[in-house]
């Protein structure tokens, strides 16, 4: 009974999707950027080389957690890094849409521009992310 299980066992647990687990707190100015009443946030993770573009959501301890399109996690190798934080302004009138506004610098949003890169190895990996408005 007990031999039985174990082909099972071994299959269902397999080798993985090959992500590996990339997360980190982002900070501005020294503080946590957290996303919380009207303040939105994302990270994303350009590959150098060819590959999908990874993306996390800043939560309202100024963490995040990557996915790769609908899966948890990123390829390894290496990434261009941008940030990206946003006030969201309410609308003016009920046929208005709502804007926002940005509170990160532009050049964060930019993969040429941000100097922010990461080099993600197979297993979990932690990247903090410090940036300045000033």
């Amino acid at each position: 009974m007990v031999l039985g299980f174990l082909p099972v066992l071994a299959f269902s647990t397999g080798c993985g999707n090959g992500l590996a687990r990339l997360e980190g707190q982002v900070s501005l100015d020294g503080e946590p950027l957290r996303a919380v009443d009207d303040i939105r946030g994302t990270v994303m993770f350009q590959p150098v080389g060819e590959g999908a573009i990874a993306t996390a959501k800043v939560d309202e301890s100024g963490r995040y957690t990557v996915n790769t399109g609908s899966k948890h996690g990123i390829m390894p190798g290496d990434y261009r890094v941008m940030v990206k934080a946003v006030r969201i302004i309410p609308p003016k009138d009920q046929y208005s849409m709502p804007s926002s506004s940005m509170i990160t610098p532009a050049k964060f949003a930019k993969p040429d521009q941000s100097n922010l890169t990461v080099s993600v190895e197979p297993g979990s990996n932690e990247y903090d992310i410090a940036i300045t408005a000033k």
